[in-house]
């Protein structure tokens, strides 16, 4: 213990004979030091961004550092004052000094704060940020929180009352108390059908004033699988007027709002095939659907509507069900079928190239198509296809696009067009 003490004291002798004080300070040849390992700031460890600064009892500043790595620990010059000069430029013999934490009144925990040339002393101290106001520090989770329906997590905070005495603490979920919750931690546990956005809250109160913490937490549904399965399966469904690709998800709930299925679209366009879960009697749960369920299908989170099919869950089945969803239940989409958007299209001058989209319109019917080159309308273009000559003399960059209309609102699909220069060769 005293090797580890005196490995210490080392170090911070060390770091003083290199650190950079800040502050104003005047420093002379007069000096005592001052230490500490387990000083505080709102009762945490102090860190390296904590200021420790040291004045005499006239008010004059005659040390300021910037705590260092590893805890609680500091080492600081309070400069004396110096005879020879007029000024005031710090502490005299046996003056007591005041200490000061990132701004505030510091209280000596341990140590004896008196000034005395040449000497080096062991000093605890404590601030707060305030003088009555309790403050609480997250200790777990890290926030943002994300966990799984079912699971449970801890919840703990550090609390520091500057009036000394415990805190009474007051945990909530989504704004409703939870009765019985009176201490640094609270285990919230994500109940089935739970998923979304969640907040957890803590309040500590030390009858003065309060503070609070508050995390957010992403609750994520989870299939659970059972021995009772049913299978659906596609080949033309559709998102936004496309066939599925395999970026689209599936998911299938129960009409509880359990998740009873989950997949994503298989590759080739339109086909999907997902296994739906059925409860299982003998647990305490609620793992998925019953026979004769009528199951919800999304695509994307989107509810889905069923283009052909029975959606009705039975134990052991595989279904033919086709389904369509879109991303908005009034915005047009439109996607580009040629050609590709995700790179610069290159033409030559005097090229012809054709611009086709496909139009999706969640209203149903036809949408009013505008096309434009740099802005300008293209008039009379008001198909899903145009074709875009690029003119002599057009090199450079230009922009086709095209915007879909239903009435009720649009969406627009751009190209980025880069045109060439040609040489024309001739009889001369």
């Amino acid at each position: 213990m005293k090797s580890d003490l005196s490995e210490r004291l080392i170090f911070l002798i060390f770091l003083l004979s290199v650190g950079s004080p800040v502050g104003a300070q005047i420093p002379t040849a007069f000096v005592a030091d001052f230490f500490g390992e387990t000083s505080t700031f709102d009762g945490l460890p102090l860190s390296p961004s904590d200021t420790v600064k040291v004045r005499d009892p006239q008010g004059v500043l005659a040390g300021v550092q910037f705590a260092f790595p590893g805890g609680g620990g500091y080492a600081v010059h309070a400069f004396g004052d110096d005879a020879i000069t007029t000024e005031d430029e710090g502490a005299l013999d046996g003056d007591v000094l005041q200490f000061f934490i990132n701004g505030r009144p510091a209280t000596v925990i341990s140590g004896d704060p008196a000034w005395h040339n040449g000497t080096s002393t062991a000093l605890e101290l404590s601030a707060a940020s305030s003088d009555t106001d309790p403050v609480l520090h997250i200790l777990e989770p890290e926030n943002p929180v994300t966990m799984n329906e079912g699971q449970s997590a801890a919840f703990r905070v550090l609390g520091f009352n500057p009036l000394g005495g415990a805190l009474t603490y007051t945990w909530s979920v989504d704004g409703t108390v939870q009765v019985g919750q009176t201490t640094d931690t609270f285990t919230y546990t994500a109940e089935p059908h739970s998923q979304g956005q969640h907040t957890v809250s803590v309040t500590g109160d030390n009858g003065q004033a309060t503070d609070t913490a508050a995390w957010t937490v992403d609750v994520q549904a989870v299939v659970v699988p059972t021995a009772f399965v049913a299978d659906f399966v596609g080949e033309s469904s559709t998102f936004d007027g496309r066939l599925l690709s395999p970026d689209d998800i599936l998911t299938v709930r129960d009409p509880q709002g359990v998740l009873a299925g989950e997949q994503f679209a298989a590759p080739g366009g339109g086909g999907y095939a997902v296994h739906v879960y059925g409860d299982d009697p003998v647990t305490g749960g609620d793992e998925g659907a019953l026979d004769d369920d009528v199951l919800q299908f999304f695509i994307n989170g989107r509810p889905a509507t069923v283009i052909s099919g029975d959606p009705t869950w039975h134990d052991g089945t595989s279904t033919a069900l086709e389904l369509s969803a879109a991303s908005s239940e009034t915005a047009p989409a439109l996607h580009a079928l040629e050609p590709a958007l995700d790179q610069t299209t290159t033409m030559n001058e005097g090229e012809n190239l054709v611009f086709r989209v496909l139009g999706f319109n969640p209203l149903g019917g036809p949408l009013t198509y505008t096309w434009s080159v740099n802005g300008a309308v293209q008039a009379g273009e008001v198909s899903d296809t145009f074709t875009f000559t690029a003119e002599p003399l057009s090199e450079g960059q230009h922009t086709v696009s095209v915007t879909g209309d239903n009435g009720q609102a649009t969406d627009t699909a751009s190209w980025a067009v880069s045109v060439q220069a040609v040489v024309t060769p001739t009889a001369f």
